[in-house]
């Protein structure tokens, strides 16, 4: 009897030693930080405090920062990054996402402390840590280092632009203009390269090659892949994964999923929280579907009335009146909608106005003409995107289609100058003119090609 209460004796003596050493680490762990959830709508709220409430082991506290960075907790992440290097002292990809966030909320020297160890530790995207570093110099007035950090991510596009830069403000012209060469062959034009090709050659005193660098930088709109915008891009990636735009997703995906009654209730019950574009235009989709056109047409207004109009809401109001039969309501929305925007929902709007015309209405004439303008909406983009074979299969559409538009024989020529087809090019140019002799852009071209306008000689 003794020795099984001796025994007992012992092993409760042990469950406490073990219980009070289990119950110490616990309490002397520091918690997460808890970041003002009152802020934010309470799919988030309710996520987020679950991810912190069950933060155990160190790839927690790694997605716990991710979670509250991606939410915008930029305070709340960085110490929560710290506790997770802390944890995790031989993990690249802790040290990296540390820099990025004390990049974020301004803490420089520190954040490329952390690049650096990310780079040591052989991160899959050194190159961009090493970005980051030249970026932070520069933030820190520091051209010096900036210039030495680009140098080593030079295999980026971007890092051979900044470091271009500098190397234009110190004068050191030449080497500035091969780099940007190496960009544009990389990237294909930018707004970005086109502008200061044009400072450069303004530095030189050549002001006739800043004006054909400045009417390239008009016709792009298209900047370089930037590093940050991977970032950003993964932290809206990781914002999806809970809260509030992971119910968007769910609620989006059911509608896709043509689960009409499951998806209506997981639509209103997001948009009851929060509204978002993405989801109401799921909303009207399933609407239009399922034959609910009348409530659909109250969404699309209180769509226009909150975010005013684009082409792509009025290509959507114009199908929804269709199907009413509001003929004239569903013309007058798609001929605003190739007003507003040159995006192929404008040029969408072109298709049915024209279409309009040439199978209701029987008038060819007009049909053509919004023929042209879809061509020309079409023409505009292929330059933009430097694809001017297909701009120039466009233009010529638009030219056959309605021969007395300035624009159309503009991107015609503007088309031809980017094929290197000077000569059809001038005439193009000259034609439009002859129809519009103000049109400042053929005006520049010509000029960018030596030319004198036949008018003025």
């Amino acid at each position: 009897m003794r020795r099984e209460v001796s025994f007992t004796l012992v092993v409760i003596a042990i469950e406490v030693v073990v219980f009070g050493y289990l119950y110490f680490q616990k309490t002397s762990q520091p918690a997460p930080p808890r970041p003002n959830l009152a802020i934010v709508d309470s799919f988030t709220e309710d996520d987020l405090a679950f991810f912190r409430d069950t933060t155990k082991v160190p790839a927690d506290w790694h997605w716990l920062g991710q979670a509250y960075m991606a939410a915008g907790y930029y305070a709340e992440a960085q110490a929560t990054f710290g506790r997770a290097a802390e944890l995790m002292p031989d993990s690249a990809f802790v040290a990296f996402d540390n820099g990025f966030c004390l990049s974020r909320v301004g803490n420089l020297e520190e954040a490329n402390s952390e690049f650096q160890r990310a780079i040591e530790l052989e991160h899959p995207k050194s190159a961009d840590a090493m970005y980051f570093i030249g970026r932070n110099h520069l933030r820190n007035e520091d051209p010096k280092n900036a210039e030495e950090a680009f140098r080593k991510a030079v295999k980026i596009p971007l890092s051979k632009f900044e470091l271009a830069k500098i190397l234009y403000r110190r004068g050191d012209l030449d080497e500035a203009e091969s780099l940007l060469t190496e960009v544009v062959r990389a990237e294909k034009g930018t707004v970005q390269t086109f502008v200061l090709r044009s400072q450069i050659e303004l530095k030189r005193g050549n002001v006739a090659g800043a004006e054909k660098q400045s009417i390239e930088a008009d016709s792009k709109w298209v900047r370089i892949r930037s590093p940050f915008g991977e970032q950003r891009q993964r932290m809206m990636e990781n914002n999806s994964k809970f809260g509030y735009y992971a119910k968007a997703k769910e609620a989006m995906a059911k509608v896709a999923q043509h689960e009409n009654r499951v998806a209506r209730e997981k639509v209103k019950e997001v948009l009851g929280e929060e509204f978002d574009l993405n989801v109401q235009d799921s909303f009207i989709k399933l609407d239009v579907f399922v034959g609910r056109v009348k409530e659909a047409v109250e969404l699309i207004e209180e769509r226009i009335e909150r975010f005013g109009p684009n082409s792509s809401i009025l290509l959507t109001l114009g199908d929804v009146q269709m199907l009413r039969g509001e003929e004239e309501i569903a013309l007058q929305a798609w001929m605003e909608g190739i007003d507003i925007n040159s995006d192929k929902s404008a040029r969408d709007c072109c298709k049915r106005v024209a279409n309009y015309y040439g199978n209701t209405v029987l008038d060819k004439e007009k049909s053509l003409v919004y023929q042209a303008i879809g061509a020309e909406l079409y023409a505009q983009e292929g330059i933009l995107l430097e694809e001017f074979g297909l701009a120039n299969q466009q233009a010529t559409l638009a030219v056959k289609f309605n021969p007395s538009s300035a624009e159309a024989f503009y991107l015609l020529g503007r088309s031809e100058l980017g094929m290197g087809k000077t000569s059809a090019a001038s005439n193009s140019f000259n034609r439009c003119l002859e129809l519009e002799p103000t049109h400042g852009r053929s005006l520049l071209c010509l000029k960018s090609l030596g030319e004198i306008p036949k008018k003025a000689k």
